[in-house]
């Protein structure tokens, strides 16, 4: 059965992802080990992922998502924290100073609209945050301080959240992409037809495209 890793998500502006990519200049010399950096035009903020799914499904998943009630609202990064809160850290993210109540309203509202259709809910509470960079090493959480003072002094704009957006994602090192049709949800609600990379034969997770690790499958704006 062809499958796709798939995720919602809220894309953020060029304004947030030129910020990101400055700011790794900064962080990179900081950080005690090497690290695999969130690509400044793929930022986003996860609201559910859905995991290996299959292709058949996107059709009642964009029914679905079209189904979610919300309203645009503004968000500004602040903050920032590590992953897992005990032992080595393995992720550095940037929090929420504001948005940070409608994220997780409105990954309520996602979680609802696909529970019917058979996607469980995660067994951790949510929790909004902007992915800036993994670890590939281990280190103790005190050697992460100067990287999580200057993150945490980092500042940034306040933003318009107005789109919502199904992901596939593909895993690093993955060789040619397919591609075939599927139906998409346009800005503003309805849908279109579209030829979108990614969505035909293929293993569960798929092959990487040679660009963006992860192809928008379907597209929402926040009704009114």
């Amino acid at each position: 059965m062809d499958a796709a890793r798939l995720f919602v998500g809220l894309p953020l502006p060029p304004v947030l992802r030129d910020g990101l990519a400055a700011l790794r200049r900064v962080l990179e010399p900081l950080s005690p080990v090497p690290c695999a950096w969130t690509r400044p035009g793929e930022w986003h903020l996860t609201l559910k992922f859905l995991g290996d799914t299959p292709l058949e499904r996107i059709p009642s998943l964009k029914a679905a998502l079209e189904g979610v009630a919300w309203e645009a609202f503004t968000l500004r990064p602040g903050g920032a924290g590590t992953f897992p809160e005990r032992g080595a850290p393995r992720v550095l993210w940037a929090g929420l100073a504001l948005g940070g109540p409608e994220c997780a309203a409105l990954a309520r509202a996602v979680k609802q609209a696909l529970a019917p259709l058979g996607f469980a809910p995660e067994a951790r509470a949510f929790a909004a945050h902007l992915t800036v960079a993994r670890a590939k090493g281990a280190a103790p959480s005190a050697a992460w301080r100067p990287a999580l003072e200057a993150l945490e002094a980092a500042r940034w704009e306040a933003v318009r959240m107005e789109r919502m957006v199904l992901w596939r994602s593909y895993a690093a090192g993955r060789g040619a992409v397919s591609v075939g049709p599927v139906r998409h949800g346009a800005v503003g609600g309805g849908g279109t037809q579209g030829v979108v990379p990614g969505v035909g034969a293929g293993s569960a997770g798929g092959s990487r495209p040679p660009g963006p690790r992860h192809v928008p499958l379907w597209e929402g704006g926040a009704p009114g």
